[in-house]
């Protein structure tokens, strides 16, 4: 912003006030424009800026400037035209989100949700509001649903989905389902951030990141098969979380000694003798994929 202060001579007409609003933040330009001047003294609320003495004079701060030019002889000019400086007041819009997984237990390279909210606390409308969420690398992206408001997409070479909302009202929230899938078991922690076109009086809100446990299938590589009760069959945890299942159980000589489809936790190595054999797991994620995992059982009794 750039203004000029005229600067009055004797018996001219009585000093007028012009205001100003300036953004918080800014800064404007005050410039004196008597030529005759040598050098000027500057007000701000009546009081003296000391150590300015040039014509132009660069403000941030609220007030009422004028300027007062003097001569060669130190002869002072009647008042300038004072200038009152306002800084606007932000406007303030409290734009939070969260990002939650589904709490059922999911396994590697099964399809699992999370849900993206974004709500505007206010108390102004948010505008311009940009959701940025950086997947890990444990993660495959798969789909988003349609978000409530605005638009998303998936930046695949960054790894990153982008969610812009055009305007969201105080008290108002946005949701998206974004649909992935995790390559292995273990903890994925994974960050969503907001931001809005206002200004946000509280930054703590506008990060969220949710930390889920991936499971796998177990197998156990023993089991005890002596009627007791105990550990009598092999008992492949989180196997019933997959619609379909292979399940071939292998002696040292390669051959099949017992094959399963849609195995149910029942065998119990009858007519097997004690021993170590190979197992190979099968099993069908909901994209038609299957996966494969194996190992050695031992059968003690």
């Amino acid at each position: 912003m750039f203004l000029v202060l005229v600067v009055q001579g004797h018996g001219q007409t009585a000093v007028k006030r012009k205001k100003f609003v300036l953004k918080n933040g800014g800064t404007a330009a005050l410039q004196a424009n008597s030529a005759e001047a040598s050098s000027f003294v500057w007000y701000r609320d009546g009081n003296v800026l000391p150590g300015i003495n040039t014509s132009s004079l660069s403000v941030n701060e609220p007030g009422i400037y004028k300027v007062v030019a003097l001569n060669s002889g130190d002869c002072p000019s009647d008042e300038s035209v004072e200038i009152e400086i306002i800084i606007a007041q932000p406007i303030l819009a409290d734009v939070a989100i969260t990002k939650r997984s589904e709490i059922r237990e999911v396994l590697s390279n099964q399809l699992f949700n999370y849900t993206i909210n974004v709500r505007n606390n206010g108390a102004a409308t948010a505008n311009q509001i940009k959701v940025v969420d950086k997947l890990p690398d444990n993660l495959i992206f798969e789909s988003f649903d349609t978000p409530t408001d605005g638009t998303a997409n998936y930046d695949v070479e960054n790894r990153t989905i982008n969610w812009t909302i055009p305007q969201l009202q105080n008290g108002y929230f946005s949701e998206l389902i974004v649909k992935v899938m995790a390559k292995q078991a273990g903890k994925v922690s994974n960050t969503a951030n907001v931001t809005a076109m206002e200004t946000d009086p509280d930054l703590s809100n506008n990060t969220s990141t949710d930390n889920k446990n991936i499971s796998a299938i177990r197998v156990p590589n023993v089991i005890t098969p002596n009627g007791d009760g105990k550990n009598d069959f092999l008992i492949i945890d989180n196997l019933d979380s997959f619609d379909e299942n292979q399940l071939t159980i292998i002696n040292r000589w390669q051959s099949t000694v017992y094959q399963a489809i849609n195995y149910k936790n029942n065998w119990d190595g009858s007519k097997l003798a004690d021993g170590t054999y190979f197992y190979l797991l099968r099993v069908r994620n909901v994209k038609g994929s299957w996966i494969e995992q194996n190992g050695y059982i031992t059968i003690l009794r």
